[in-house]
């Protein structure tokens, strides 16, 4: 065998720079790049140690969102989705940050959530300010594995919130020995706006410190708050990006645990396949960006991955296209085995590259955040939307200048595709709104 292998030439970092300068008249600098937050993303990067093991081996969660506002029908859904291979549902509200002008109306929230067999199963409330006492009603007597209210004060569009429910739904999952969260950083409202990937995990951040101090102060010890507080972020189609910054986030609530001189410990990561990469022209592309998405999410080690179905813009999904959203994942489980390797990308010089720069960055603007008052003071909120909103304009500049492309939008648009409908003005943006509208506006008069 090491015959064999010496038949490879040892090629240096000095050989694939000549060949490129071959090549590549600007030379192999000119092949870098920055992500939206300014992060450098270099062409090559050298070889690392191998790095820190930031998850372990471990089957994630699929998760499917149940979201339709007919409750008869978020019935049919949520029995279809358990019965044919998801681990778990999110039950989400109208009233809910993540909605996006869907979800099921407060008067059948818990008549929809009771409607499967949930026992051994994993349950998200994504219900608004109402998540908490409404997943209390499941802590007792409804055998499901996990129990998670998926609602994030600090990204909630509903002002103010009573932590009383949540104290009460951490002290039952305690009570009950129940896995979940009381509470959620969530990083999906912020992606929603245009995020970058620093500031969702600044987002996250503070969040996380927010919902700590808020718990303590209603009377639950913030040690045993650390164990009852999720975390949950978007999958973007930059798989690594999406990757680094998985890691990152453990690597950033870690450090927060033990500068708050709390107990170290795993803190669970819901990932959400990125809502602003979805778009109603040609909508089964959105099937590849959901792959690449949940790819990302799982090599970076998510504990639980929801996929949004391919045609859920303009929405309701089809029962083919959550089917196809929960086959996704059982492919890149049961065929791919990606489950099967602990922090794969460990090692990697171009994924630790990225995971340290995100996280540096991260938590410089998290400290800035926090000097502002945090997220739960308008000004910390503010200063954040703020520069998310500057980031969100200068990418959708690049988009709409075609300096980055859309498949099936901006580029290789379907021929004779049916301009989209335009829906309600969520204050949140997909990428393509811009070229579905200009579709909109060529299409002649009924």
């Amino acid at each position: 065998m090491a015959d064999k292998l010496d038949i490879f030439p040892n090629v240096t970092e000095a050989d694939w720079r000549a060949l490129v300068a071959k090549t590549v008249k600007e030379g192999a600098e000119s092949l870098a790049a920055r992500s939206d937050d300014g992060i450098a993303i270099a062409p090559l990067h050298p070889q690392t140690a191998p790095g820190a093991v930031l998850h372990a081996a471990a089957r994630w969660k699929v998760i499917q969102r149940i979201d339709l506002a007919d409750p008869a029908a978020a019935k049919r859904q949520l029995s279809e989705d358990l019965a044919e291979g998801a681990d778990g549902v999110e039950i989400v509200g109208a009233s809910a940050a993540t909605a996006r002008g869907a979800g099921i109306g407060p008067a059948h929230l818990e008549s929809v959530a009771r409607a499967g067999a949930l026992a051994d199963t994993h349950l998200r409330i994504d219900a608004g300010p109402a998540s908490p006492a409404l997943a209390l009603a499941f802590a007792k007597g409804s055998g499901v594995a996990s129990l998670t209210a998926a609602f994030d004060p600090c990204a909630s569009p509903v002002p103010g919130n009573d932590m009383a429910d949540a104290v009460a739904l951490a002290r039952a999952l305690d009570h009950h020995d129940i896995a979940g969260s009381a509470l959620i950083a969530d990083g999906r409202p912020w992606n929603d706006r245009g995020a970058g990937d620093v500031e969702e995990l600044a987002a996250i951040l503070a969040g996380f410190v927010a919902h700590l101090r808020a718990l303590d102060a209603a009377g639950y010890a913030a040690d045993s708050a650390a164990a009852r507080v999720g975390v949950a972020l978007a999958a973007d189609t930059d798989q690594f990006l999406t990757i680094a910054k998985l890691r990152a986030a453990r690597l950033l609530v870690a450090r927060i645990l033990e500068a708050s001189n709390l107990a170290p410990r795993t803190v669970p990561i819901h990932a959400e396949t990125a809502w602003r990469v979805m778009t109603a022209l040609d909508p089964h592309t959105n099937m590849l960006r959901a792959t690449i998405a949940a790819f990302g999410a799982a090599v970076g080690g998510a504990d639980s991955i929801a996929v949004l179905p391919f045609d859920a813009v303009p929405g309701p999904a089809s029962a083919h296209a959550r089917r196809l959203a929960r086959n996704s994942q059982l492919l890149l489980l049961d065929e791919a085995h990606l489950a099967r390797v602990g922090d794969p990308a460990a090692g990697s010089g171009a994924i630790e590259a990225l995971t340290e720069a995100l996280a540096a960055s991260a938590w410089s603007l998290f400290q800035s955040v926090e000097a502002a008052g945090g997220l739960a003071h308008a000004g910390g909120r503010q200063g954040l939307a703020d520069q998310v909103a500057g980031t969100a304009a200068s990418r959708a500049a690049r988009i709409e200048g075609r300096e980055e492309l859309i498949v099936g939008s901006s580029i290789y648009p379907l021929a004779g595709e049916a301009a989209p409908p335009s829906g309600p003005d969520l204050g949140i943006h997909r990428l393509a709104e811009f070229f579905e509208k200009a579709r909109r506006e060529q299409a002649p008069p009924a």
